[in-house]
């Protein structure tokens, strides 16, 4: 079965935008292919501001993948890929935040998360910084991995702080609205 789209609890993207849609082969076997269905969102008025503060495309993210197996597995095998599955999460994760261009990535931590349809998800806290011109902008992210209909990956990242840039940052705010974000998808 391919990947479908993940739901994303539309309500809850008044300030974001979608920046990139993708479907992949993220990996292959000779006896299976996972493909994953991504949806990535920025908050587009923070990068203007971060944008016009330093002319840095510095902001919070957000993006929300399922993951299909092709063939199907039975749900007593994918039960015993969670730990794969959640660690190679992991490990695209730390990328995905070098990618965009930020350093210093740490795992500081893991969480437990229940998601709205009531499924718990593992979740992994980064800590990582924006550098340029001998100035830091702390970033703080979460990733979580859960199992329902196949497995489910979000997560995201936003400044925790602006090294006094002049670009209000409400590092609670961002943190909480992430945590609803990753719970509304489906």
């Amino acid at each position: 079965m391919a990947a479908t789209p993940p739901q994303v609890a539309a309500d809850r993207l008044d300030d974001w935008e979608c920046v990139e849609v993708s479907v992949d082969t993220l990996f292959s076997l000779p006896v299976v292919a996972v493909e994953g269905y991504t949806l990535v969102y920025e908050d587009a008025p923070l990068r203007e501001r971060f944008r016009t503060a330093t002319g840095e495309p510095i902001t919070r993210f957000f993006f929300a993948t399922r993951l299909a197996f092709v063939p199907a597995l039975s749900s007593r095998v994918e039960a015993l890929l969670q730990p794969t599955v959640a660690s190679a999460a992991q490990g695209a994760f730390a990328d995905q935040l070098d990618d965009r261009g930020l350093s210093t990535v740490t795992r500081e931590g893991r969480q437990r998360l229940t998601v709205d349809s009531g499924k718990r998800a593992s979740a992994t806290v980064y800590t990582a910084s924006y550098e340029w011109d001998g100035m830091a902008v702390p970033i703080e992210g979460l990733l979580a991995v859960w199992r329902g209909d196949g497995f489910t990956i979000a997560g995201g990242a936003y400044p925790s702080g602006d090294d006094d840039l002049g670009v209000e940052v409400d590092a609670e705010r961002y943190e909480s609205a992430l945590i609803e974000l990753i719970g509304g998808v489906a």
